[in-house]
């Protein structure tokens, strides 16, 4: 039963990231220059993106999870420290994969790692969203989901419209 439920919160985590992925479109902002990509976070905050991000960093093992899920792990640039325990992750083959392993990182290790984004729950510490933007650094804030039921709440909030894609909710 407990495997079915990590199955399938794992699934609707995955609808989640394919949600902000596909909310990427292209800006049309004049006061921007060479924004190829926009993402709104949960926060309200526009983050612009000048290309597809190839270095892609999450602060959580669920969004690490989500994100292997949909891209292939050269992508991530470090994951979290228990992502390649197998009683704390559903991931480890595809972590053991990935050498970085991180755990609570300061705003300068993230920064040494060269992300293109990062991907934070914001249940995170606010300042370090904070710390991280005054260091340049493209943050994402994403809500942190609480059950099964407010996962598949939030993504009724954030339907996206994709062409020629059918999404079951």
């Amino acid at each position: 039963m407990r495997k079915m439920a990590s199955k399938t919160f794992f699934a609707v985590m995955l609808l989640i990231v394919v949600f902000f992925i596909a909310s990427c479109g292209s800006s049309t902002d004049g006061n921007v220059k060479n924004a190829a990509y926009e993402i709104i976070d949960d926060q309200g905050a526009i983050i612009q993106l000048e290309h597809k991000p190839e270095r892609i960093l999450t602060l959580a093992m669920g969004t690490d999870s989500i994100v292997l899920g949909i891209l292939p792990e050269e992508k991530l640039i470090a994951i979290n420290s228990l992502a390649d325990d197998p009683v704390s992750s559903n991931i480890v083959d595809k972590a053991n994969r990935i050498t970085r392993k991180i755990k609570n990182p300061s705003a300068e290790e993230i920064l040494s790692l060269k992300p293109d984004v990062v991907f934070i729950y914001n249940w995170g510490k606010a300042e370090m969203v904070d710390n991280l933007r005054e260091l340049g650094i493209k943050v994402v804030v994403v809500k942190g989901p609480k059950s099964i039921v407010n996962i598949l709440s939030l993504l009724r909030q954030r339907i996206y419209i994709v062409p020629n894609t059918v999404i079951p909710i």
